[in-house]
């Protein structure tokens, strides 16, 4: 199949969507048996940030050939051309510009992959990956996926010779169904919150596709859907390559759906193999290589920035509905501002066709802080979604005035918690802007607890000294903005008290005669 580009419609599809976006703060956990993959789907309307029109996507396919030459290699490097741009690898940061790519071979495949954190399906063979595996290259899983470094014929006698790598040697497919789900995140360490951004474009390497229209990749816009496409076929154990390129980033999560049959099941402990491989009514389909532009902030995210201590009113995140007979008023909502606190969240509909959500909220910190909105319909409590956004707010020059250190008396040997240093700061200022370490003279050091009391901030610690004197304390505290400011105590360590136990002398009753005794004695003796 030619290799050049051609332009599809997106056409109109129903609006669903999978769960990935609302899931981006779940921990990365280990495989859990899961419902069928249609199951977690829903109807849902909600979608982050403003209304958007697909367009006429640029479609680049090609079937047949290796990972050096032939129409899938062409196809998938015109893609990556198009894209522009350097290949960004796995920089775990925002980059400029380019694309990543993900190919699946440098997972491990014997359970010490991502520091043990992998479900080992068959060790040496296929493991599950969690669903950050690919966090620093922006990719976050819907549900734990498999990699195979013999096409899964380990998994599934049928699929011997299927599914021959593209780039050797590791592929990469879903169980228990038939379909791939993730999400678009900021390039960022995997041990970070994953932030939600989208991408212009995204493509594949699929093996084995025979029957033609059941091998697609469907784009979404949140619940929009953006356009379903499907896969060129080739002939047994070929790859085939599509990529969709679209005008501006507007995909925020892909469905992949991969042939007909379930290539494999797995219930955390044992797997059984899935369907076989009879064209046209029963395909099995695998994939490779991974493309896809940069991922980026959405473009209509509000910036949110205010200062600590200072009340702040706007906007915070926007979202539109499919349905379009919602008002504002058809919305509830809770906003997380990141610093510990929440306040109710107000609507508003917007000339682009969304709504805004706006809140009035006094940071309690500075520093960036994850905000967080959870919308709900009033009508439809089950259509619900989280949007994301990030407040830089300004710290508060709280500055310690004159910290002061103060006289501790401990005693060798026993634990002593006791007030170290005070100092005081500007109005607004809480216990989270601060950080102390104490020095406690003796060659040892810990974490000091700043607390409260009035207008005056102390540092506590705990501390058992192992002889008596007198030595210097010195107390290192820090602000929100950086600054450290030192105090100095003194710390009187008396000796530890001597019990001075007090002797008895036993004897037995033999050895100590009474009275009496000594009397019939005597009387004897005469």
């Amino acid at each position: 199949m030619s290799t050049s580009p051609t332009r599809r419609s997106a056409g109109r599809f129903p609006f669903t969507t999978l769960m990935a976006h609302r899931r981006l703060l779940a921990p990365a956990a280990r495989f859990t048996p899961r419902a069928e993959a249609l199951e977690e789907r829903r109807l849902l309307s909600l979608t982050p940030g403003n209304p958007v029109t697909a367009g006429t996507p640029v479609a680049y396919s090609g079937a047949g050939g290796t990972n050096t030459a032939g129409a899938a290699h062409d196809a998938l490097a015109a893609f990556e051309t198009a894209i522009g741009g350097a290949n960004n690898g796995a920089t775990a940061s925002p980059q400029t510009g380019g694309f990543r790519t993900i190919n699946w071979d440098g997972v491990k495949l014997d359970g010490t992959d991502f520091g043990g954190d992998t479900t080992v399906i068959n060790s040496g063979k296929t493991v599950g990956i969690p669903l950050n595996r690919f966090q620093e290259r922006g990719i976050f899983f819907n549900q734990v996926y498999a990699v195979s470094n013999d096409g899964f014929a380990d998994v599934n006698p049928a699929a011997a010779g299927l599914f021959p790598a593209f780039s050797p040697a590791n592929t990469f497919v879903m169980f228990n169904d038939n379909g791939i789900d993730f999400s678009f995140v900021q390039p960022s360490d995997h041990s970070t919150t994953a932030l939600p951004e989208e991408a212009r474009g995204f493509g594949a390497v699929f093996l084995n596709v025979q029957s033609p229209n059941t091998t697609s990749i469907e784009y979404f816009h949140g619940s929009q859907s953006l356009g379903k496409f499907f896969v060129p076929v080739g002939t047994a154990g070929q790859p085939e390559f599509l990529g969709e390129l679209f005008s501006n980033p507007i995909v925020t999560n892909v469905t992949l759906t991969l042939g007909t049959d379930v290539l494999f099941t797995f219930n955390g402990s044992t797997f059984a193999a899935g369907g076989t491989d009879s064209p046209p009514t029963h395909n099995l389909v695998a994939t490779d290589d991974f493309a896809y532009s940069e991922p980026v902030a959405p473009a209509d995210t509000p910036s949110i920035t205010g200062t600590q201590g200072q009340s702040f009113s706007g906007v915070v995140a926007r979202f539109s509905d499919s349905d379009t007979t919602a008002t504002a008023k058809s919305f509830t909502g809770i906003i997380d501002w990141g610093d510990g606190q929440s306040s109710p969240a107000t609507f508003a509909a917007n000339a682009q066709g969304g709504f805004d959500v706006s809140g009035t909220h006094t940071f309690a910190r500075g520093g960036p802080l994850p905000v967080s909105v959870r919308v709900q319909q009033f009508d439809a409590a089950s259509d619900e979604i989280t949007l994301h956004n990030l407040a830089n707010v300004t710290p508060l020059p709280v500055l310690p005035v004159t910290p002061k250190g103060t006289t501790v008396t401990a005693t060798a040997g026993t634990s002593t918690n006791a007030v170290v240093a005070k100092f005081t700061t500007v109005t607004g200022a809480q216990t989270i802007d601060f950080t102390a370490t104490i020095s406690w003279g003796d060659g040892t050091s810990g974490t000091g607890q700043v607390v409260v009391k009035g207008h005056t901030f102390l540092v506590t610690g705990t501390h058992t000294y192992a002889n008596s004197g007198t030595l210097t304390i010195t107390v290192t505290i820090q602000n929100a903005g950086g600054t450290s400011y030192t105090a100095t105590s003194k710390a009187k360590v008396k000796k530890a008290k001597t019990k001075h136990a007090r002797a008895v002398l036993h004897r037995s009753k033999t050895e100590l005669p009474s009275p009496l005794q000594g009397s019939s004695e005597d009387s004897t003796a005469r």
